[in-house]
């Protein structure tokens, strides 16, 4: 009888591991360590915990506003250990580059250091980079750092999280995002499936209201809820599958850029329908939610992606069986609206929150065409105001005859 209980709790052990997408999130510099903290924080307060975070500072203005992170999951790299005034880099991403490299075994060492103690009890599903491609740290550690990362772990789903600039913070901001986002495609073209899996593009979801921190704080924290409703996972067979998810995520990452949106606390005008008028209804609040959501996105970036990922946070009882399949033809629908040949792919899932009267939506769109994000096209070219092209042709030729193995 003992052996059959072992063997019971076993399984079941097993089939615990397997229902997250568990994820080692690596924030970098000032604005990737800030985003990474409010996701770990609402990781924790929401009971997924799946997160391994590490934050990689390289100033100790890099350690402020961190409400949830803890000492033991800040990694200091380059000048970060001494007492100095600005970042390492002081804004220049070519001098950044050059110290990720210098230090990059160093942090390869932490990252597989953590990986091996955390896949002892579970599998570490995906490595993910965020930070600002702004800034001096964040801009140029994320494209060298998803290079060794791939290198060293190939076998994982790697995705970059970046940060774009609002264009009102100023030209040196703007070449610097120009800069790594040229670069990161650069080497995603020239490495195909040795680079980054996936690239999400995330800009300020927030309006400036009460203050550049209080703003910065909302921000975070709407980011937070994005990533903790489509990547967070319950043990529930309505939820989005991590393995399904681990599909979608490596297929549609290799055609264009992503983008994710959030729309919360959307209030149910009747969470528990009984009657076939009730249910119809329902499904109506249901679709209205996901064209709110979509209507979020960027002019002309819903269109130009092929593949769609959703998931609802809600009551069951206002999520009718049939409605799943009403949801992905009309989203499937927006992203054909680009082209009336165009194949799209949509996935959904359901995270139950019994005894709840509001609705929460997360979706994430793939293989969205660069040009076709105003803002980014904008952009793209702003790197000539700041740097020379035989300079970015040299450090895009540095990253990729770069190797180190641990």
């Amino acid at each position: 009888m003992r052996k059959l209980y072992n063997l019971f709790f076993a399984i079941s052990f097993m089939r615990e591991m397997r229902v997250g997408f568990n994820t080692y999130c690596i924030g970098v510099g000032r604005a990737g360590i800030r985003f990474l903290d409010s996701m770990y924080g609402l990781d924790v307060k929401s009971g997924v915990k799946q997160i391994s975070p590490l934050g990689l500072a390289s100033s100790k203005f890099d350690y402020d506003l961190i409400d949830n992170l803890g000492a033991k999951h800040i990694f200091p790299f380059g000048d970060s250990d001494r007492d100095v005034r600005y970042t390492c880099v002081g804004g220049n991403q070519c001098l950044g580059q050059e110290i990720a490299i210098g230090d990059g075994r160093r942090i390869l060492a932490r990252i597989y250091e953590d990986i091996s103690t955390e896949e002892r009890e579970e599998l570490v599903h995906a490595i993910t980079l965020i930070g600002s491609l702004a800034g001096g740290t964040g801009g140029s550690t994320i494209p060298v750092l998803a290079k060794m990362i791939k290198d060293n772990f190939p076998e994982k789903l790697v995705v970059i999280m970046g940060i774009l600039p609002e264009e009102q913070e100023g030209s040196t901001y703007l070449a610097n995002a120009s800069r790594s986002f040229n670069m990161i495609m650069s080497l995603r073209r020239e490495l195909a499936d040795r680079y980054a899996d996936v690239f999400f593009i995330f800009n300020d979801m927030v309006a400036r209201r009460g203050g550049i921190l209080q703003s910065y704080g909302r921000t975070n924290q709407k980011w937070a809820e994005t990533f903790n409703l489509l990547f967070g996972s319950t043990y529930n067979p309505d939820n989005l599958d991590p393995h399904d998810r681990l599909s979608f995520l490596k297929k549609g990452g290799k055609e264009g850029i992503g983008m994710m949106r959030y729309t919360g606390d959307l209030e149910v005008d009747n969470p528990n329908p009984q009657t076939d008028m009730e249910v119809e209804d329902a499904k109506s609040e249901i679709i209205r939610a996901l064209k709110k959501n979509l209507a979020e996105y960027p002019p002309g970036t819903v269109k130009s992606g092929a593949y769609g990922l959703y998931q609802m946070r809600c009551d069951q009882s206002i999520f009718p069986f049939d409605v799943r399949n009403i949801m992905n033809e009309s989203f499937e629908k927006r992203l054909q609206e680009g082209s009336s040949d165009k194949y799209a792919f949509v996935r959904g899932g359901i995270w139950p929150n019994q005894g709840s009267e509001q609705l929460d939506i997360a979706t994430m769109i793939l293989g969205i065409e660069p040009t076709e994000y105003r803002y980014l096209d904008k952009i793209m070219r702003k790197w000539t105001a700041r740097y020379r092209k035989e300079d970015m042709k040299k450090d895009f030729e540095q990253i990729v005859d770069t190797m180190i193995i641990i």
